[in-house]
């Protein structure tokens, strides 16, 4: 979940002509454990006397949030007290090569500077999309379950409408992503669900080991449903080099994934250069 915000200081008074005990705190909604809150119950005000209590906003994952705290009192009348809470949680980590150091990848200003750690800090804060700004990338990434990770950004929008594929390219370049080697896969989505790459041009892959490391040097896919998705990508320069090798760009075994508005040129395999698919 991401860094809590607050707290908000929430204050009780008691306004009435005798002593008023706050007897208990708890919070109801279908957002309840995006809130949390600090607070002492039993506690007795003194007529005149307020109580404060802080709630802080803890979301777990993106979107807007909302809750109530309840505030129950021995006052005959008036036995419980509701506040209504709102929220909103983080929608997307940006990824900037240029940005600073150290950033956390909450805006572009403080944007993360690799795509893995743009990754690694959506699956930590339990936001669903990674926006990554124009340049070359040497890396090798894998995707996570339900993390949609989406190149073609200038580093400066606020809406996802104003991405520009063609004005903005974003290489994922993995021909020294191995400790300064080619990467046997640039990219590998292995048995995950609702994993989205879109707007990359995929290059650099050397698929040179042995078994699963043989082939697939550009994308690697294995045993996906169709909640993935591969679109607007460009699998370009990749290659394998065993003799039981296969699927220089694109390898796909046991799959269901769906593939959209992408190209595959120019890779290389001993079989299969561009794309390889087995029961999919």
């Amino acid at each position: 979940n991401a860094p809590a915000t607050g707290p908000v200081s929430i204050n009780v008074s008691n306004q009435g002509g005798a002593p008023l005990t706050i007897t208990g705190l708890s919070l109801t909604g279908a957002d309840a454990a995006h809130f949390s809150f600090s607070g002492t119950v039993p506690t007795v005000l003194p007529v005149g006397a307020s109580s404060t209590i802080d709630v802080y906003f803890d979301p777990q994952s993106g979107g807007a949030k909302s809750a109530n705290l309840v505030i129950a009192t021995d006052h005959w009348k008036i036995p419980s007290i509701q506040v209504e809470l709102e929220g909103i949680g983080l929608e997307v980590i940006y990824v900037d090569q240029d940005a600073l150091f150290g950033g956390d990848g909450f805006s572009w200003s403080t944007a993360r500077q690799r795509i893995g750690e743009g990754i690694l800090s959506a699956l930590a804060f339990g936001v669903p999309q990674v926006w990554v700004a124009e340049g070359m990338y040497l890396e090798m990434l894998s995707l996570p379950d339900n993390v949609a990770v989406y190149g073609g950004f200038a580093g400066n929008e606020s809406t996802f409408a104003m991405r520009d594929l063609a004005a903005h390219p974003v290489i994922i370049n993995g021909s020294q992503a191995d400790d300064g080697s080619p990467a046997d896969h640039v990219i590998v989505m292995n048995a995950v669900t609702g994993s989205i790459l879109d707007g990359f041009t995929i290059t650099g892959g050397l698929a040179d080991g042995i078994g699963a490391d043989a082939s697939g040097g550009g994308i690697y896919c294995v045993d996906l449903n169709p909640s993935n998705t591969i679109a607007n990508c460009t699998i370009a320069d990749n290659a394998t080099s065993g003799l039981s090798s296969a699927g220089g760009g694109l390898y796909l075994s046991n799959s269901d994934l769906s593939i959209a508005n992408c190209k595959v040129v120019g890779n290389s395999s001993p079989f299969a250069g561009g794309l390889y698919i087995e029961n999919s």
